[in-house]
């Protein structure tokens, strides 16, 4: 949980507002041209902002969009796309505050990539979490990739970020989906092989 009175005294709240446009993984928010935050705290368009609740301990970071329709956002709203909105998970309403966001510390090892600095795991991990959290804008994240291909990777680099991705990402459990297969096979044994071959296709792909 934060405390609301760390934020400056001088930014008010702005009351949630989900916006029914499908950003496709990209987190979005809206803001309207006539709300005081916009010319008080120098927002401003394609910047990242961060958005913090009473209950949260980490803010959502998203990329903000200016508006000037009262019909998508008013002066006193903050409009989400439905993902960052899904990821706040508060009703429409609620009391959020934004504060410019910060650059992630990642940051810094991307540029050392660039730059053709070997990382280690741990850099690897903090720049994975930061990409999945949603903290790297594409061009950021596109700069990550960049580095990597421009500058190459040695062997132990490309374990590192290996296990920094299977660390971070979801795992797929192979016994529950080699049990699942016996199942089927025992009350269809007509699919049986394919779903065999498959499996030992995408192993053989692991």
């Amino acid at each position: 949980m934060i405390d609301t009175s760390e934020l400056p005294a001088a930014i008010p709240s702005l009351k949630l507002k989900c916006v029914a446009i499908d950003t496709y993984k990209e987190n979005v928010a809206y803001l309207h041209r006539s709300c005081g935050l916009y010319r008080s705290e120098g927002f401003q368009a394609l910047s990242k902002i961060e958005i913090h609740t009473a209950d949260s301990e980490q803010p959502v970071i998203a990329v903000l969009n200016v508006v000037d329709d009262t019909s998508i956002t008013d002066v006193d709203e903050l409009g989400l796309s439905e993902q960052v909105y899904e990821q706040l998970g508060i009703p429409e309403g609620s009391e959020v505050f934004i504060n410019h966001a910060s650059p992630p510390d990642s940051l810094k090892s991307v540029h050392k990539k660039i730059a053709g600095e070997k990382l280690n795991y741990e850099q690897y991990l903090h720049i994975i979490q930061d990409i999945v959290n949603n903290r790297y804008s594409k061009i950021e994240t596109a700069a990550f990739i960049v580095g990597c291909a421009e500058t190459g990777m040695e062997r132990d680099e490309i374990l590192h970020l290996t296990h920094a991705m299977v660390d971070t990402g979801e795992r797929i459990d192979w016994g529950k989906v080699w049990s699942a297969i016996n199942i089927a096979s025992v009350a269809s044994p007509a699919i049986a092989p394919p779903c065999y071959l498959c499996l030992s296709l995408l192993l053989m792909a692991c």
